[in-house]
């Protein structure tokens, strides 16, 4: 403790000098915008530029839609659904830190086992979407 105590001072309550040095300097700019009135007309907008590039400034991210769970169908979501939440009961109790390739390997198995429990329970499937949404359920599940 007393080591810490060296390399670290106590909290000091501050200086009532630059307290009122402060106070006093709030004080005569409230003061100067007071005694200088300048109506809105007179002002002009100055013209802003911005202080550093936004993030992703080359444009507009495109984002697959398809990646979205919004973007399917309702028996296809419920299916979806059920597969995210068995995805992640593996990755929390079995393998918490999968490898890309294990893990897509893993979802496609889920969503399969996923889809067969929801054909014995006699859900509606259209057997056309499937092939165009196997390639991003894959990923739409592992996320």
């Amino acid at each position: 403790m007393d080591d810490h105590h060296s390399r670290n001072r106590s909290n000091n309550a501050p200086n009532t000098s630059r307290l009122a040095a402060a106070a006093s300097h709030q004080a005569q700019l409230i003061a100067d915008e007071e005694e200088d009135p300048v109506a809105e007309e007179e002002l002009e907008p100055e013209p802003s530029k911005p202080r550093h590039a936004q993030r992703n400034s080359s444009g507009k991210v495109q984002t697959n839609p398809m990646q979205k769970l919004s973007s399917y169908p309702a028996t296809w979501t419920t299916v979806i659904t059920r597969a995210k939440v068995e995805f992640r009961r593996n990755t929390f109790l079995i393998e918490a830190f999968p490898l890309i390739g294990r893990s897509l390997k893993y979802a496609s198995a889920v969503l399969a086992k996923e889809i067969a429990d929801a054909r014995a329970i006699g859900m509606l499937l259209d057997p056309g979407s499937f092939s165009l949404f196997i390639v991003h359920l894959r990923y739409l599940i592992s996320v």
